[in-house]
């Protein structure tokens, strides 16, 4: 499903979330995103990083333990840091960061994630997807080798993520990242100068 009338010159919504599988660019469109737009960048690993790390070496954990019980225990609490950080900044907007696999399942859901992140709810998030085949996924989690990234591999050529049960723009995970950052500046109705010659401030 993608939003209706990309072409259309509207006023930005306040916050911009990029979801999307391990490896899929997540960040690296995020990040793009938010200098394009002169909004403020929340990650989930950037702002909830440093603490799971403490957490994890006090208790002896290896990095991969997100995957597992632990990580499932301490999810909400890094969700809502993430929303906290996100509406302190509301000010300048925000692009959001993370897999939202639960957030973006079903509407009921995505509704109170939305209320979570801006006080105008649905009205001010829109969602922006990130979309890669499975194979393309587990070679980009083997390239980068990092040590959380140990269970995830398996993961994602066994379970595939399924798309989002809720209304999202959709960015081609393997396409030219130019062509797809003017592509989502333009469906969320920010103005964009054509593909090639895209400027964007960091």
């Amino acid at each position: 499903m993608r939003q209706p009338d990309p072409q259309s010159q509207r006023t930005p919504p306040i916050v911009v979330v990029v979801a999307g599988p391990a490896a899929s660019g997540k960040t690296t469109l995020a990040r793009t995103l938010a200098g394009c737009l002169h909004y403020a960048l929340a990650d989930l690993d950037e702002v909830t990083g440093p603490l799971v790390e403490e957490l994890l070496s006090r208790l002896g954990e290896p990095a991969h333990a997100l995957d597992q019980d632990l990580g499932r225990e301490i999810r909400d609490s890094r969700y809502r840091t993430l929303a906290q950080v996100t509406r302190a900044n509301l000010h300048v907007g925000v692009v959001v960061a993370a897999p939202c696999t639960r957030e973006i399942s079903t509407r009921s859901e995505w509704v109170r994630w939305c209320d979570a992140l801006s006080p105008r709810g649905e009205e001010g998030v829109a969602l922006i997807y990130l979309s890669s085949p499975p194979a393309v996924l587990a070679q980009r989690l083997a390239t980068r080798g990092e040590p959380r990234d140990a269970l995830k591999i398996r993961g994602v050529e066994e379970s595939p993520r399924p798309a989002p049960g809720v209304a999202h723009f959709v960015v081609d995970g393997t396409g030219d990242p130019e062509s797809e950052t003017h592509a989502v500046l333009q469906s969320l109705g920010a103005a964009a100068r054509e593909p090639g010659r895209l400027t964007c401030s960091s």
